[in-house]
């Protein structure tokens, strides 16, 4: 508003007790006095009595008007909830100066005109509309509480069901209450495990809720407590239960360290809080103390063993009194931390890992059924796009191969451990044309002018380097000669939240909010663009951009939320970047894939923080010299980490001037190279040649009589080809004939979309993946080719990769239904796809899908006649039916019995 100078400002550093001599100074220099605190008026109140003092002494002339939370002649004043930006004081002092200097005050100085502008330019950015989806936080990867959080959820589910508590309590359902405080199990409060926290209380209240209701409910409670906590203050929860016998379960989440707050150490580690060895205080000796006399159930387990933890818990929960469960398992930050030092060591001495462990996820035997998400909520998991649709994948950059995820086996079997072994160092499969590309100097551009002040947002997601970018823009702006006002927000950041900074130059010492007013960033970076556009935001409390200043500068890959991991929304990239571009500059918008561009070229994601900022850089939207930032990177990552975060910077340069300086071969098919691949593929099968032949031959004639665009054409070819890996030729045969059968009745004035459908849904529904065809799948050529180039498996150079497959089989023989923990090897598995005879032996064996398959063929494919446009519409509803039907079983059988209530709504009066 340009009245610094002009109307005086004080600004207490210590706010209580208050300064009277300062006040009474200020206060004889000025006709009133507007105090701008956050929420109550505390600081307000106490300057008013000061004032009305020092004035009711004598020691004041006169009495000085002091406002805040309201303001003179009805005006709106300072907001009394929530806390102040920037831009809400500019909101609410604006109708103020104008109504104090209407006209143009000379002896202040304020210009109307100024007032009238920043009016203008708020109602104008704040009438972006932009409709994104929340981005809730949840634990780390790695994190020993989803383990926990994980088995609660389900038995919270199971004690509901009448049938299962008969089975294995005998008893009648029990509806759990949970409770809980502050900690990292706060996480309980968001998605997937908001029914594992009724009421999240302030830190150590939690056993305290449990307790005070504990006398007016029969419901059995459970209290989650971390091992800090306990200390802090749980013990005398814990003391009141046991004191007055009341029925709670303790659940003490104990990791070794205060993971909320960084990991410092707690009493029941031998280190204080400088490193000073110490002795350790046992939470199970404690409490034994707390209890005396008394009875008291303690057990100490590792959550990690789902099926043992399960069990023992139920069995916990269920007894009368106070018990305690202790979930023993150490934080994974501070294990993984460990581990990743050990990891380095290894390489700086070897050269190399001789061996590696991952989780891995095949998305052929993916049924995008969502069990895994919806039961652990884990950020190492993503959705990826395959030639089947949506499937979900490991993020290979996040995921810390815990086993979290794959502990779900009971619902699906795409799950596996994958061991990587060396016998020497990989060999350096260099790029040459990339590193060319990235190493030819590049003339730098002029540092951005800027009068005033220059700003700067950097959004994005805990874990994507948005507070070493702050540091490196920091650095580089002390070199430069800047002053300057930052903030990072980054109390999410290891938690898959949304994390940002602000960072304001200024070539003057001048007074400043570190928050960025409304549209007043002149550079928006976004690792993530689901957070630069809530960067956008007015409802978010942000909207720093403006399509007249703001340059936005993006990573266009997608980064999932939790409620988009479990199906609960979702957005769209291009919706994204539109918004991005209409409420930025849309001449000067960049977006690429720097994910994609670092994983391939630098083996992670995680250094696409740098390049993104050479983007930026190379562009010239930074007032920075070169040689500043490049001094700034030497003083903002490890000495480990220069090189690489050096190459990606200058990538990010080139990818500026070349957008497609990086840019890889595609790997998408078309119709004819998927038909020649697969044609491939039989004829290396015993007696394939003539089988590729009769393949290749039956979906050329039907592609030429169907006459669909390549896209269709081409998931054809492969369902085809599935099928008859799947049975054989003649399976395969009868899912083409009625394909034809539906498109011979199909409109071409509809778009053939009946037949399009049917391609889809019939290959779906036929294509049961029993055990027989998911040992396929998990042992094909093309999933190992796949594997070995992800892993970087070079069999030349001694790499070898086994699997642990993580199966839970089930027969029905005799009537008797059987199913086991098995985990597979290749060897065992390549035998299993061989046996398809049990199809025909074992006449219950996935029967249900079986019926649940010819029902569609004859209700749906084979009643295909439509007879106007409401009924054709209707069919094609019914075809799409099988969109549901995904998972494994237990999950699959209620879907299945949903579609066919659909249907027979859809189609009951044709």
């Amino acid at each position: 508003l340009e009245f610094q100078g002009r109307i005086p400002i004080l600004k207490l550093g210590l706010t209580h007790p208050v300064d009277e001599e300062i006040v009474r100074e200020f206060a004889s220099h000025v006709r009133e006095i507007y105090v701008v605190e956050e929420k109550r008026p505390l600081l307000e109140k106490d300057i008013k009595a000061i004032v009305g003092r020092f004035y009711q002494n004598g020691e004041m002339d006169r009495l000085v008007p002091v406002w805040g939370k309201e303001f003179p002649d009805d005006l709106e004043g300072i907001p009394d909830s929530l806390g102040l930006n920037p831009t809400i004081l500019i909101q609410h002092l604006i109708p103020l100066l104008r109504h104090k200097f209407g006209g143009k005050d000379k002896s202040i100085g304020i210009d109307p005109n100024v007032l009238i502008r920043e009016e203008q330019h708020l109602a104008q950015v704040k009438a972006h509309q932009v409709d994104i989806p929340a981005r809730t936080p949840t634990f780390c990867p790695g994190c020993p509480h989803r383990d926990s959080a994980s088995v609660f959820k389900e038995i919270a589910d199971q004690f509901m069901d009448p049938k299962y508590m008969e089975r294995f309590h005998a008893r009648s359902p029990v509806d759990l209450v949970f409770h809980g405080d502050i900690g990292c199990y706060s996480m309980l409060k968001y998605e997937p495990f908001p029914r594992l926290m009724h009421n999240l209380s302030a830190m150590a209240l939690g056993g305290g809720a449990g307790a005070g209701i504990d006398p007016f409910i029969t419901n059995k409670q459970i209290v989650f407590m971390g091992d800090s906590t306990f200390f802090h203050g749980g013990m005398s929860a814990i003391s009141d239960s046991i004191k007055n016998g009341q029925d709670l379960t303790y659940v003490i989440l104990d990791n070794q360290t205060t993971g909320m707050t960084g990991h410092q150490p707690t009493p029941s580690t031998e280190d204080d809080i400088l490193g000073n060895p110490t002795f350790a205080q046992d939470i199970e000796k404690v409490v034994e103390g707390l209890a005396g006399d008394a009875d008291l159930f303690i057990l100490r387990t590792n959550p990690e063993n789902r099926v043992e933890y399960k069990k023992l818990v139920e069995e916990t929960v269920l007894q009368p009194g106070v018990k305690i469960v202790i979930a023993d398992k150490e934080c994974g930050i501070t294990y993984h931390r460990r581990l990743r030092r050990e990891h380095q060591q290894t390489i700086k001495e070897r050269g190399f890992l001789s061996v590696e462990k991952h989780i891995n996820i095949t998305p052929e035997v993916c049924e995008f059924c969502l069990e895994c998400t919806n039961a652990t909520g884990c950020p190492g998991l993503k959705i990826s796009e395959t030639d089947y649709g949506p499937k979900i994948g490991i993020d290979q950059s996040n995921c810390v191969s815990d086993g979290a995820c794959a502990r779900i086996k009971w619902a699906c079997p795409s799950f596996e451990e994958v061991t990587v072994t060396r016998k020497r160092p990989p060999r350096q499969h260099v790029d040459l044309a990339v590193m060319s590309v990235a190493s030819t100097e590049l003339l730098p551009p002029p540092a951005r002018p800027f009068e005033g002040t220059w700003s700067v947002h950097a959004a994005g997601v805990g874990g994507m380097g948005i507070g070493t970018i702050s540091k490196v823009l920091v650095l580089a702006g002390q070199m430069q000669g800047y002053h300057m006002k930052f903030f990072d927000k980054k109390g999410l950041a290891i938690r898959n939240g949304g994390v940002y900074t602000n960072l304001i130059y200024s070539k003057t010492p001048v007074e400043l909010s570190p928050i960025i007013p409304y549209g007043k960033a002149d550079l928006l970076l976004g690792m993530d663009m689901l957070e630069a556009v809530r960067g956008l935001d007015a409802k978010a409390g942000f909207c720093v951009a403006s399509a007249d200043r703001t340059v936005a500068i993006v990573n266009s890959a997608k980064t999932d939320t939790v409620t988009t991991l479990i199906g609960q929304d979702d957005f769209k990239l291009a919706d994204l970047e539109n918004w991005l571009q209409r409420y930025t500059d849309a001449d000067a918008y960049f977006g690429a894939d720097v994910f994609e561009i670092s994983e391939k070229h630098l083996g992670n994601k995680l250094y696409a923080n740098m390049m993104l900022l050479g983007v930026a850089f190379q562009r010239g939207h930074l007032p920075l010299e070169l040689e500043s930032i490049r001094s700034a990177l030497k003083l903002a990552v490890r000495p480990a980490d220069l090189e690489t975060n050096q190459r990606a910077f200058d990538m990010g340069r080139r990818l500026a001037v070349e957008p497609d300086a990086f840019a890889t071969a595609s790997q998408q098919h078309t119709y004819k190279t998927l038909l020649r691949e697969k044609c491939e593929s039989l004829a290396r099968k015993r007696r394939g040649e003539a089988l590729a032949y009769e393949y290749e031959v039956l979906v050329q004639q039907t592609v030429e009589s169907l006459e669909l665009d390549d896209a269709t054409n081409q998931s054809f070819a492969l369902y085809v080809y599935d099928l008859i890996q799947f049975e054989n030729l003649e399976y395969a045969r009868l899912y083409v004939e009625k394909i034809k059968q539906v498109h011979s009745k199909d409109l071409a004035e509809m778009d053939y979309r009946a037949t399009r459908a049917a391609i889809k849904y019939l290959h779906k529904v036929m294509l049961i993946k029993d055990e027989v065809y998911v040992a396929h799948l998990l042992t094909s050529e093309t999933k190992l080719r796949r594997d070995k180039e992800l892993y970087s498996v070079d069999e030349s150079n001694g790499d070898k990769i086994k699997y642990v497959h993580l199966n839970r089989p089930r027969f029905n023989i005799m009537g008797r239904d059987l199913q086991w923990d098995m985990n597979t090897k290749n060897w065992q598995l390549n035998l299993m796809k061989r046996m398809r005879f049990l199809r025909r032996l074992l006449s219950q064996w996935h029967k249900l899908e079986k019926v649940f398959r010819d029902w569609y063929i004859a209700e749906v494919i084979d009643t295909f006649t439509p007879h106007d446009r409401e009924s054709y519409e209707d069919h094609v509803s019914a075809i799409e039916v099988p969109e549901e039907v995904r998972g494994y079983r237990e999950v699959r059988y209620p879907k299945m019995e949903n579609a066919r209530k659909k249907v027979e709504e859809l189609l009951g009066n044709a």
